[in-house]
């Protein structure tokens, strides 16, 4: 396994004659020794430079630096100091990691020799392209622990100028992590996107701050991503094991490499595109926090037509992002079929709102509509078919405000949670009220599990409601206002109640009065919006005002 040269950087030691020779490292002079460095290398002196120590847990790894008698190399204190920085590193990002890591001692060969040319499967390397490697057929050199880890040997090759600590502890923590994978799990496969990825991934946990060679494969993961395969990935892969962490924390890392036998049986569909929807959130993480410098692409866009029949190409464990237009003046029905069971979408407004499963309905009655779509699948071909079929406004469909409304997340939160009362302590969860406005001036106001909290667990009390039903009413417009009428019959809200104590826990079921709808309206490009004067209780002079306006998108719109 190497780490390429990405920038021609050089030893992090000076290279100088010495008057007189250090400890000697007497294995070099063994036949073979040397050839698991690098195969050009016979057998001959070395020397050690300096021996430093990686704090893993109660083992006790050690991390020498040796060159070759004819190669001489100063052991500088400064150079000692960088060993020791990258040895603490390394040994913090495996303790991250959680116990179960196997490494033997670590010996890293500096050495003024330009890295040769070679193959390694579909990977040709020029001479000078590579600034460490590790091997995977590790020499022993302790043969009284039989039956413990191998030494861990890493070739540093010459470049044409200093390398920066930051580079040497990258690139030290990237082949260390080889050995890791060598000794701690001698049957993984030797997929490049695991092997290379995980790597490169314990090379930011052990240097935050990267490689100080501006986070190349980042770039190069989002260039490839939408036609490249998970699989056929090396150290770009990266980006997906950084995602992992922020998700599953480092020990997580550590059981995902551990216990993955195959790309498909490790990640789930599911899995994938919650990666996929994070990834063009850009809201993957490196472990110290700050966001990868990630640019996905923005993917192809399609304009939808009043009739539309497409399938959704895909490559298995590839994100495949798209822009639909939906062009301004109808209401267009979508159906979707022929989806595989590994096959996952996801759409999302282009003014923030989340990403939701794609909708049933759009309408564009106010303005064109975008929503960036993404599908996925992990062993499927295409990701199924949609069909569109639309009517015009003059249909009907887009007259204001008639239609079927679902009142935005924001706007629920915030009816949930003021308090004329000036309390803090509610708190929306989830759920939705849909407001449906017929032609025939008959509607409802349904309340779909809306669930609140009142107060917090650990509290003396505190209260779990779901809220259910809602009103049936006739409506009419006057003088701008939206007004209605209550029809006769039982119009009230389900309350669902859990009042928590400290020693026990009061169910009921009871009903409350719903929200009655007595508002200016008007309609835009965003949907339905409902407006009262707001008040404060004749009761209560200096408390907050209690608003009651309420905003709604087309449903289908927003979910």
């Amino acid at each position: 396994m190497m780490r390429l040269l990405l920038c021609l950087f050089g030893l992090v030691c000076s290279m100088a004659p010495t008057l007189a020779f250090a400890e000697e490292w007497a294995p070099c002079r063994t036949d073979g020794y040397l050839s698991h460095f690098d195969v050009r290398l016979t057998a001959q002196p070395c020397d050690v430079v300096t021996t430093v120590n990686v704090p893993y847990r109660s083992f006790r790894i050690r991390m020498r630096a040796i060159h070759r008698r004819s190669s001489p190399m100063s052991g500088d204190p400064a150079f000692t100091a960088s060993m020791n920085a990258a040895a603490a590193a390394i040994g913090e990002a495996m303790n991250r990691m959680g116990p179960g890591l196997r490494l033997g001692d670590v010996t890293v060969l500096y050495t003024n020799m330009l890295s040769a040319s070679s193959a390694e499967g579909r990977d040709q390397f020029l001479r000078g392209e590579i600034q460490a490697w590790t091997s995977a057929l590790a020499p022993r050199t302790d043969y009284s622990r039989p039956g413990g880890p191998r030494e861990c040997p890493i070739t540093y090759y010459k470049g044409v100028s200093r390398s920066s600590d930051a580079w040497l502890r990258f690139v030290l923590a990237h082949e260390v992590f080889h050995c890791i994978q060598f000794n701690s799990w001698p049957g993984m496969p030797r997929d490049k996107w695991l092997i290379e990825g995980s790597a490169e991934y314990f090379g930011y946990l052990a240097q935050p701050g990267g490689d100080g060679e501006g986070d190349r494969y980042i770039g190069q993961f989002d260039s490839r991503i939408p036609g490249t395969p998970l699989l056929g990935m090396d150290y770009d892969a990266v980006a997906f094991f950084l995602w992992y962490s922020n998700v599953y924390n480092p020990p997580g890392v550590h059981g995902f490499v551990r216990d993955t036998h195959s790309l498909a049986a490790a990640v789930t569909p599911d899995m994938w595109m919650k990666f996929a929807q994070a990834y063009q959130d850009r809201q993957v993480r490196f472990p110290d926090g700050r966001p990868i410098p990630s640019h996905p692409a923005g993917g192809r866009s399609k304009t939808i037509g009043a009739t539309d029949d497409f399938t959704k190409p895909s490559n298995p464990f590839t994100i495949n992002s798209y822009t639909f237009v939906f062009p301004r003046g109808k209401a267009y029905r979508l159906t979707y079929s022929e989806t595989p069971e590994d096959g996952r979408e996801a759409w999302r407004k282009f003014d923030g709102a989340d990403w939701a499963a794609p909708p049933p309905n759009v309408t564009t009655c106010d303005g064109e509509k975008r929503y960036r779509v993404l599908w996925t699948t992990t062993r499927s071909s295409a990701a199924g078919r949609t069909r569109v079929s639309s009517e015009p406004a003059s249909a009907g469909a887009c007259t204001c405000p008639a239609g079927t409304w679902q009142e935005t997340t924001a706007s629920t939160r915030h009816f949930v949670e003021q308090s004329a009362f000036g309390s803090r302590d509610r708190h929306y969860l989830s759920g939705n009220r849909v407001l449906q406005l017929n032609p025939d001036h008959t509607g409802s106001f349904t309340y779909n599990n809306v669930e609140i909290q009142v107060g917090k667990p650990g509290d003396e009390v505190w209260l779990h409601q779901v809220q259910t039903g809602g009103t049936h009413f006739t409506w009419k417009i006057v003088n701008g206002m939206l007004l209605t009428v209550y029809t006769r019959g039982v119009n009230l809200v389900t309350l669902h109640n859990e009042m928590n104590t400290r020693s026990r826990v009061i169910s009921e079921t009871r009903q409350a009065g719903a929200q009655s709808i007595g508002h200016f309206f008007h309609c835009d490009q965003t949907g339905l919006h409902l407006t009262q004067n707001t008040h404060v209780p004749s009761y209560l002079p200096g408390a907050p005002a209690f608003s009651v306006n309420l905003d709604f998108a087309r449903l289908g719109d927003e979910r």
